[in-house]
C-alpha cells in the first residue's frame, strides 16, 4: 500500500467514525467546555484536571464524564475520544500545566492562545496539547503517542519542538481533511481523530498489516492465537476482505486431513453409474494454482480457523518444508502417479505450474500467506510439534475494551451509561480467572457483546441473564480443568459473585 492509498484509507475511517457517533461526539465536546468552565480558579483547577487526566484505567475517565453528563443533564454521550496517554508525565510537567491552566481560562486569549503560548514557557508535549484539546477541542489535536503514528499516516510527521511548529501541524491537518484553514475543526472531527488513532493501535489489522505484504523477506505463516471469544477469525476476514486479497477460509477438524487441503485419490460417480477413484485437488492445492497464475498481480491468503484442530503433520504433510521455502518444488505422495499418466494435458491440470520440469511437485508461491486462527485454551494445541511451530510468527490477542465501546448495538439499546460499568465487571471476572484457573482461561470481548439481546433498560437483569445463558456454562467447563466436582458448584459462585453483586440475581 502506498502512503497516499494508506493516508486515504486513515482519513476514511476517521470520516466513518465522525459520521457515525458525530451528535454524541458534539455533546461530549460540550461536557468537556462545560466541566473546564466550571472551574473557580487555577488551584481547584489544576486539581480538578489532575484527578481528570493522571488515572490511566478507562473506568475513571467514564466516570468523570459521567458526573460531567449528570451536571450538563445530557446523558446521549459517549465515552470515547479521551486519549489514553494523559497523565503518565503529570508530575514532570506539574507547573507548565498549572500556567496553560491559567492562559486557557483566560477567556479574552481563547481566540489567541497559541500567540499567548510562543511568548510563555509552556512546553509542547504530549500532556499539554491533550490539555489544549479537551478544552478547546474544535482548536486543538493532542498529539500523544499513538496519534503522532496515526498523523504520520496522512503524511504529517510531527517534530513539535516549538508552538510554532505545532501550530503549521494543525493548519497542514486542516488541509488533509479538506477544511479550509482559516476555519476552526468540528468537535466531532477531532474527537474521531483522537480516538481512530486509539481505536487502531488495538486492531487486529495492525497485527495483520505488519507481515502481509508481497515483500519476500516478510514472514508468510501467522497463526493468531489467545483467548476465546475475541474475534480473531471475524477480524482475518475483515482485513483480507478491506485489502481485497483472494482468500479461501476452512475451519480444520479432528477428521480433517491431506487428501482434503493438498490432494487424494477419491470415489467420484462415472457416467455409467461405477464409482471411479479420481484424484481431486484440495481447497489449498487451488489456492496455490491460482497464485502461480497471478504471480505478479495479487496476494492470496489461506485462512484456517481453529488450525490446531486437526493433525497437523498428517494434513501439511511435505508442505513442513514449502511452508519456509517458498516457490521451491518438492514430490508428493502423488507426484509419480501424476508424472506416469499419458495425457500431458491431465498431467499438467494436475500440477501447480505449468512447468513441464515441476509436474506434480508442490510447490508454495511467494504470493501466498497462510493465516492461522486458534485458541489458547484448546487441549489440542499439542498438535503443533516444534518443527511446525517455528515456521509461524504467533500473535496473541487479548480481551480489547476499546471493542466494547464501539459495539453498535450498545447505543441503540441506550446501553452506552452502562458499558464502563460492563468493562470493569468484565475485568473483575478475568482477573479471578487468570489467578484461579490460568491466564489463558479469560474471556474475550465477544462474550459480552450478547448482554445487548437482555437489555430492556434493567442493567442488572441483563447481566444476570448473561451469566446464566452465556458464561456459566464455559466457566464451568474451565473449573473441571483445576478443581474436583466436589468443589466446582462452590467455585463457580465465587466467579459470578466476581461478575456479578452478591444476591443480585433470582437464583
Amino acid at each position: 500500500m502506498s502512503k497516499n492509498e494508506e493516508a486515504e484509507k486513515v482519513l476514511k475511517l476517521i470520516s466513518e467514525i465522525q459520521n457515525q457517533y458525530k451528535d454524541e461526539f458534539k455533546a461530549q465536546a460540550k461536557l468537556f467546555k462545560s466541566f473546564f468552565n466550571n472551574l473557580k480558579d487555577d488551584d481547584e483547577g489544576n486539581e480538578k484536571v489532575k484527578a481528570f487526566i493522571s488515572k490511566q484505567n478507562s473506568k475513571t475517565r467514564a466516570e468523570v464524564i459521567g458526573e460531567i453528563a449528570k451536571e450538563d443533564d445530557s446523558k446521549n454521550v459517549l465515552y470515547l475520544g479521551i486519549p489514553g496517554s494523559l497523565g503518565r508525565s503529570y508530575d514532570k510537567v506539574k507547573e507548565q500545566v498549572k500556567e496553560l491552566i491559567g492562559i486557557l481560562k483566560k477567556g479574552e486569549h481563547e481566540n489567541d492562545i497559541l500567540n499567548v503560548l510562543k511568548q510563555s514557557d509552556v512546553k509542547v508535549n504530549a500532556t499539554t496539547t491533550s490539555i489544549m484539546y479537551l478544552f478547546f477541542p474544535e482548536k486543538f489535536i493532542p498529539i500523544a503517542g499513538p496519534i503522532q503514528g496515526f498523523l504520520a499516516k496522512v503524511g504529517i510527521e510531527i517534530v513539535a519542538e516549538d508552538w510554532e511548529k505545532y501550530e503549521e501541524i494543525l493548519k497542514e491537518l486542516k488541509k488533509k481533511t479538506i477544511l479550509d484553514t482559516t476555519k476552526d475543526f468540528e468537535p466531532s472531527f477531532t474527537i474521531a481523530f483522537s480516538f481512530a488513532s486509539w481505536l487502531m493501535e488495538n486492531q487486529v489489522n495492525n497485527i495483520l498489516s505488519k507481515f502481509i505484504s508481497a515483500d519476500k523477506n516478510k514472514p508468510k505463516n501467522i497463526i493468531l492465537t489467545g483467548i476465546p471469544g475475541t474475534g480473531k477469525t471475524y477480524a482475518v476476514k475483515d482485513f483480507v476482505e478491506s485489502e481485497k486479497y483472494e482468500y479461501e477460509l476452512v475451519q480444520f477438524h479432528p477428521s480433517y486431513d491431506y487428501e482434503d487441503f493438498i490432494e487424494g485419490l477419491k470415489p467420484i460417480p462415472s457416467a455409467n453409474g461405477q464409482i471411479e477413484f479420481k484424484l481431486v485437488d484440495g481447497v489449498f492445492k487451488k489456492l496455490c494454482k491460482k497464485a502461480y497464475e497471478n504471480k505478479n498481480e495479487k496476494m492470496y491468503v489461506m485462512v484456517i480457523d481453529e488450525i490446531n484442530r486437526a493433525n497437523l503433520s498428517r494434513v501439511f504433510g511435505e508442505l513442513l518444508y514449502c511452508l519456509e521455502y517458498r516457490d521451491e518444488f518438492v514430490s508428493t505422495k502423488m507426484t509419480s502417479y501424476i508424472q506416469n499418466l499419458k495425457d500431458k494435458k491431465e498431467q499438467k491440470s494436475y500440477s501447480v505450474s505449468g512447468e513441464q520440469e515441476n509436474i506434480g511437485k508442490f510447490s508454495i508461491p511467494s504470493n501466498v500467506i497462510i493465516l492461522g486462527t486458534m485458541n489458547e485454551v484448546d487441549r489440542s494445541i499439542d498438535a503443533f510439534d516444534l518443527a511446525l511451530r517455528r515456521r509461524f510468527i504467533w500473535e496473541d490477542i487479548g480481551f480489547n475494551e476499546t471493542a466494547l465501546r464501539l459495539y453498535k448495538p450498545f447505543f441503540t439499546t441506550q446501553f452506552q451509561s452502562n458499558i464502563a460499568e460492563l468493562i470493569q465487571k468484565a475485568n473483575n471476572l478475568n482477573k479471578k480467572l487468570s489467578e484461579e484457573i490460568g491466564v489463558n482461561y479469560q474471556l474475550g470481548h465477544t462474550y459480552y457483546f450478547k448482554i445487548a439481546d437482555y437489555f430492556n433498560g434493567d442493567f442488572h437483569s441483563a447481566l444476570c441473564a448473561l451469566w446464566e445463558y452465556h458464561i456459566k456454562s464455559i466457566v464451568r467447563e474451565y473449573c473441571k480443568i483445576k478443581f474436583g466436582e466436589n468443589e466446582i458448584v462452590n467455585k463457580l459462585k465465587d466467579f459470578k459473585e466476581s461478575f456479578i453483586e452478591k444476591n443480585k440475581c433470582n437464583e
